[in-house]
């Protein structure tokens, strides 16, 4: 698990035109991509291990500094990220937002993190808190699934 998939087919009793022979003629799509990162799968082709966020606060204020801890060594997190759950109406997303938080590694599983300092830069609401290594790999914790990978779930509050 942790692919990408997507797929197609028209619906069966919806003729489409094949404008090389001139007529109505029904033009199946029966096909599928499914996609792996590289980073899910050891060099053997075996699932890579997957490392979880242990603990993270489940409220985050602006501008507060928060400890999450990990399973693997600190020294290989490189990125700590948050990405607001979609808001999509009409095919447009006006709530996407992908944020890059600063952090320091404070001991051997240990990270404290700086939440974004305003609202205008995270809006309120919930978002999935990804720690992310070296080779691009999410470190998971509790909360919904996305890609693959287990991110933990953090609210931000109204100041």
């Amino acid at each position: 698990m942790g692919g990408g998939a997507t797929g197609g087919d028209d619906p069966p009793n919806s003729p489409e035109c094949d404008k090389t022979k001139g007529i109505l003629q029904k033009v199946n799509q029966l096909n599928a991509e499914i996609y792996y990162p590289p980073y899910l799968h050891n060099a053997d082709g075996s699932p890579a291990s997957r490392p979880v966020v242990q603990s993270a606060p489940e409220r985050i204020s602006y501008g507060q500094s928060f400890t999450l801890n990990t399973d693997v060594p600190a020294t290989v997190v490189e990125r700590v990220t948050l990405v607001a759950f979609g808001a999509v109406t009409h095919a447009f997303n006006m709530g996407q937002r992908f944020i890059e938080l600063s952090f320091t590694r404070t001991g051997p599983n240990t990270l404290q993190v700086t939440a974004p300092q305003s609202p205008n830069l995270a809006t309120p609401g919930y978002y999935q808190l990804y720690v992310l290594d070296g080779r691009g790999g999410a470190l998971g914790g509790p909360g919904g699934a996305l890609a693959g990978c287990q991110p933990a779930l953090a609210h931000l509050k109204r100041p």
